[in-house]
């Protein structure tokens, strides 16, 4: 059989473009900037989760099931006489609007804020969601630890630069009273964002 030139060059050719892929390879654009990621805020779509600020008593402590209000739609508040006197302590957990922060950046928070005596010691734990076709997937979480501080905010970050366009959502779940109780609460408003 008979060589033919022309597929020794070939060959030849393919075998110095494998070796090197970098001597045939295309000049990159180095002054061009990176694609900034877009959103906006949106009402909270899921109820699977009490939304914004809730409140925690000394009941919801002793009793079988937590007892907590949604204290956007309650006419009761922490302050009336009523609920200070049935209850050694309150606490308010809220859960913030996650927003976006140096343009790729979403950043969730919450805190729990006690009152009276008896809820010590408390721990505050911010995670930050994104809604995938299956369900919620916790793609951050930050949290304070137990201490003794009447006033516990907690700060969470998800760096999403080339993870697509997603929901994201806060969730604060707050122990009092050393883990005896737990509360959980999500944002009023959903980040909608293409990283």
């Amino acid at each position: 059989m008979k060589k033919q030139p022309g597929v020794v060059i070939g060959v030849w050719m393919l075998s110095a473009l494998l070796a090197a892929p970098t001597a045939f390879a295309q000049p990159q654009d180095t002054g061009a900037k990176a694609k900034r990621a877009t959103g906006k805020l949106i009402a909270a779509w899921d109820n699977d989760l009490p939304k914004g600020k809730l409140e925690v008593t000394q009941n919801s402590v002793k009793g079988s099931t937590p007892t907590t209000s949604d204290l956007q739609g309650s006419a009761r508040s922490a302050q009336s006489p009523a609920v200070t006197a049935a209850y050694p302590f309150v606490c308010h957990v809220y859960a913030g609007d996650p927003y976006f922060e140096g343009g790729d950046t979403v950043t969730g928070w919450g805190y729990q804020s006690c009152s009276g005596s008896g809820w010590a010691p408390q721990n505050v734990q911010i995670t930050i969601q994104r809604y995938r076709w299956w369900g919620w997937q916790n793609v951050a979480r930050n949290q304070s630890g137990w201490n003794y501080a009447q006033f516990d905010e907690v700060h969470s970050q998800y760096y999403c630069v080339g993870s697509g366009t997603y929901d994201y959502r806060v969730v604060n779940d707050a122990w009092v009273t050393g883990g005896a109780q737990m509360v959980t609460a999500q944002s009023t408003h959903y980040y909608q964002v293409t990283c």
